[in-house]
C-alpha cells in the first residue's frame, strides 16, 4: 500500500470492507507517526465506516523506538503491540507476560474506541488443551482485548465452542465500562488479574478477577488462598464471589477474609 494508500482505501471502500489490518513489513518504523494515520485518514475519507487495526507499535517497539499511544489511540481503532500470536501455550503465556509486565504503560490507553489487540484467539485448533484454552479466553478478556478467532467454525470441538460462546465470560468482555484489567498480584507460582466491571455499588466497581496457575510440571490442581484486600480491591467491602465459568457461588467475603479455590494447571 505504500505509495497508493489513499487509492487501496478507496477500493476497500468500494468492496464493501469492513475491517482494514494494516501491517508494517518492509517499511521504515520511524515514518510510521506519518503512514499509519494519513491511511486512517484516506479511510475515514472514504465515508465509509471501516475499523482500522494498525500494527504501528509492534514494528517501533520492535525497533527500539518508544510508541507514543496517544496518537496511535488517535487515528487506530485497535492496535498490536507484540509478537504474533502462534497455536501453542509457550507463546500465549509469553504474550500474558508481556500484558502482564505492561512496560511501556500501554494498558491505560485501551477504552472504548481504542482497544489493545493481543493478537487472536487460537481457541478450537491444535495446539492448546481445554485448561489453557480458557485462561487465552479468560485472559483476553481481562485485558479488554478483540476476541477474533482463528478457528475452523465446520470443525470446532463443541467444548471449545462452548469456551468461545459462553454468555457470563462475553458479558465481561462486553462490559460497559471497557476498562481493560491487569496484573495485581504474585504468589509462587499463581498470577492474580483483575478488571473493574459493572455493576457499580455505591460508587464502587465490581470485578472480574482471574488466578492464572502458571505450575505446569505436575497433574493436580494448586489450592489457593487469598483475600479481596491483597488484590487492592478495597476496604471495608463485602463481596459476593462466583465463579463465572462454571456458576458456583463461592459466598460472602470481607476484604480480609480468606477465599481458597482450586485452579487447575
Amino acid at each position: 500500500s505504500l505509495g497508493h494508500l489513499e487509492t487501496d482505501a478507496k477500493t476497500f471502500a468500494e468492496w464493501g470492507v469492513d475491517f482494514v489490518k494494516m501491517d508494517g513489513c518492509n517499511s521504515d518504523p520511524k515514518d510510521m507517526d506519518v503512514g499509519f494515520p494519513t491511511f486512517g485518514a484516506a479511510l475515514t475519507a472514504t465515508g465509509r465506516p471501516m475499523i482500522y487495526q494498525c500494527e504501528w507499535p509492534l514494528y517501533q517497539g520492535g525497533a527500539g523506538m518508544t510508541p507514543n499511544y496517544t496518537a496511535i489511540r488517535e487515528h487506530c481503532n485497535l492496535w498490536r503491540n507484540f509478537y504474533d500470536v502462534q497455536d501453542n501455550w509457550n507463546n500465549i503465556r509469553g504474550i500474558i507476560d508481556y500484558y502482564g509486565d505492561d512496560k511501556d504503560g500501554f494498558l491505560e490507553f485501551g477504552g472504548p474506541g481504542g482497544w489493545n489487540d493481543p493478537d487472536m484467539l487460537v481457541i478450537g485448533n491444535f495446539g492448546l488443551s481445554y485448561d489453557q484454552s480458557k485462561a487465552q479466553m479468560a485472559l483476553w478478556v481481562i485485558f479488554a482485548a478483540p476476541l477474533l478467532m482463528s478457528n475452523d467454525l465446520r470443525t470446532i470441538r463443541p467444548e471449545f465452542k462452548d469456551i468461545l460462546q459462553h454468555p457470563a465470560v462475553l458479558k465481561v468482555a462486553q462490559d460497559p465500562l471497557g476498562r481493560p484489567g491487569r496484573r495485581v498480584a504474585r504468589k509462587e507460582h499463581i498470577d492474580f488479574f483483575t478488571r473493574p466491571i459493572h455493576p457499580l455499588y455505591r460508587g464502587k466497581h465490581s470485578y472480574a478477577v482471574v488466578i492464572f496457575n502458571r505450575w505446569d510440571m505436575g497433574g493436580v490442581p494448586l489450592t489457593v488462598s487469598f483475600t479481596p484486600s491483597f488484590l487492592g480491591l478495597g476496604d471495608d467491602c463485602v463481596f459476593a464471589v462466583s465463579d463465572i465459568y462454571d456458576g458456583q457461588v463461592l459466598g460472602r467475603f470481607k476484604s480480609g477474609d480468606t477465599i481458597r479455590v482450586k485452579v487447575n494447571p
